[in-house]
């Protein structure tokens, strides 16, 4: 399965997983994820049509030139990359701060700036992408010897994959009201996987910089009232989040199925910490065998 970035929470080691959950009938639906981050069920499933959106601008315009100016991003990254690795362990680090300022204020646009996009997200400190208040993106470099930038086969299997997807960086409100509307008019089969930022597993565990807006509690309720709307136009959905609690308070009055899996995870500050997790997976249908099991 390729992946052209990093991404915290990605279901790059769980998409094989997620498959078994997947709708009878899911290869003739439109396949659309508002919250893509590395788009690892899409491209573990590869559909044929779909829909990929994230509120992370830059992410999204990353996606449109992978999709249609492989070769020159290809270039792009291949010179940040031997930049990078020409400057030594200490010009290392020069190097990524001095391409992080460019890259906060905005002086590179289009290819450049996707380009930029992708060194950082290689070099910075596991792959994090996290935002300040005004939008900067402010992750410190990361402690690789050699890492590998330009990855050019992925990229030029990821552009492949992605030809004739289409792309959104419209908020998670506004690309589910207008999936709704057009639910409205005309039923199309359609899977919807929805995989937000978590609901903190604890205390400090509250990340969920990855644009300045952040995501609240507040949006998580939003986020179920939608996906019930979705169910209600026809639409099949699927939701990932954390097993706790409050994720577990929030779906269980749906009637919806809710299974929980563990997923690796590798980012924490405390090594003794990492490890599977358990995550929950919400399902607006139930197969025919799982019908007759909860009759009975």
């Amino acid at each position: 399965m390729p992946s052209f970035i990093k991404w915290v929470g990605s279901k790059r080691k769980l998409a094989k997983k997620l498959n078994e959950f997947l709708p009878p009938g899911v290869e003739n639906m439109r396949h659309v994820e508002p919250f893509a981050g590395s788009a690892a069920l899409f491209f573990e499933r590869r559909p044929k049509r779909a829909l990929l959106a994230d509120s992370n601008e830059d992410l999204m315009l990353t996606y449109r030139v992978v999709r249609d100016d492989v070769d020159e991003l290809v270039r792009h990254v291949r010179y940040l990359e031997s930049q990078f690795k020409s400057c030594g362990i200490a010009g290392s680090a020069r190097h990524y701060y001095s391409v992080r300022e460019t890259f906060n204020d905005h002086s590179c646009k289009g290819i450049s700036r996707a380009a930029q996009f992708i060194y950082l997200n290689k070099t910075c400190f596991n792959g994090v992408w996290r935002v300040n208040s005004t939008g900067d993106f402010n992750v410190p470099i990361g402690d690789y010897d050699s890492p590998v930038i330009c990855d050019e086969e992925t990229l030029r299997e990821c552009s492949a994959l992605l030809q004739g997807v289409s792309f959104s960086s419209s908020s998670f409100d506004d690309l589910l009201s207008s999936l709704i509307m057009d639910l409205e008019v005309e039923r199309s089969p359609t899977f919807v996987y929805l995989d937000p930022p978590y609901i903190p597993a604890s205390e400090t565990a509250n990340f969920t910089a990855y644009t300045k807006a952040g995501f609240s509690l507040e949006d998580h309720r939003r986020l179920r009232d939608f996906a019930i709307e979705l169910s209600t136009r026809g639409a099949h959905v699927m939701l990932s989040n954390s097993h706790t609690p409050l994720a577990l308070t929030l779906y269980q009055d749906t009637g919806w199925r809710i299974d929980v899996v563990r997923s690796p995870r590798s980012l924490n500050s405390d090594a003794r910490k990492r490890g599977a997790v358990g995550e929950i997976v919400v399902r607006s249908w139930l197969r025919a065998e799982e019908a007759k099991e909860c009759a009975q």
